[in-house]
């Protein structure tokens, strides 16, 4: 029997937790057996997203959160997972090289996806 695992990383407005998250990934987990949860007790929510990376973020009920797409090159794709009834839905294609601020486009919590042309 797996076993399940979660990670909280708490944070306090950092901009990169690339340290924290890949520390997680790295390890030797299958892809279903483990999370990583990202607390950020700031009232703001920032992340910047380098070239190669493909952030999950979790996005609590009502709130915002900036990307910076500053070294991300071209068109990148949008997906939302919504947390309530666990439904995807793909959100309009963005371009990098500037920050951008998404907001869920529906209510209560969600988790933002972000990535290039190879999901």
């Amino acid at each position: 029997m797996p076993i399940f695992s979660s990670t909280i990383i708490p944070t306090i407005n950092r901009l990169s937790l690339s340290n924290a998250v890949h520390s997680v990934l790295n390890q030797d987990f299958r892809a279903d057996d483990f999370e990583i949860i990202v607390v950020n007790d700031s009232g703001k929510l920032r992340m910047r997203l380098g070239i190669n990376k493909r952030p999950l973020v979790y996005l609590p009920s009502d709130s915002k959160v900036v990307v910076d797409l500053s070294t991300a090159k071209g068109e990148l794709s949008v997906e939302w997972f919504n947390l309530t009834n666990g439904e995807k839905t793909r959100g309009e294609a963005v371009a990098g090289r500037s920050a951008i601020t998404f907001t869920a486009p529906f209510p209560g919590d969600a988790v933002l996806y972000i990535y290039g042309n190879t999901p």
